[in-house]
């Protein structure tokens, strides 16, 4: 159990301790698995991040030209990631925290 800082609420999270749980958790096949980000030691320290870019409102083409620009931006400050489709309209981009971002390339960031 995990206490929520936001309102002291207690959280409950299935946790998988070996493979034989692994396993019959993925064959119940109506639970959804999210990868945790980040390690049970540092749990408020996440180690990957992840840009989800949903479509929402708009077309599968401002999708298409919305992952382009958050490729060249991550390129541009030396974030290594990893891109791929989610869904049927979507674009997810997934990288290690942990990678050295220069300072200088940090006020190169929109926002």
């Amino acid at each position: 159990m995990i206490i929520s800082p936001s309102d002291n609420g207690v959280r409950k999270y299935l946790v998988a301790k070996d493979d034989a749980s692994l396993l019959y958790i993925a064959t119940l096949g109506c639970i959804e698995m999210n990868p945790w980000h980040s390690k049970v030691e540092t749990e408020d320290n996440p180690d990957w991040c992840i840009i989800d870019i949903d479509p929402a409102e708009n077309t599968f083409n401002q999708v298409i030209e919305a992952a382009k620009v958050t490729k060249d931006i991550l390129e541009s400050i030396g974030v290594k990631s990893l891109s791929k489709r989610a869904g049927q309209q979507a674009y997810m981009f997934t990288f290690r925290l942990e990678q050295n971002i220069h300072t200088s390339n940090q006020k190169n960031l929109p926002g």
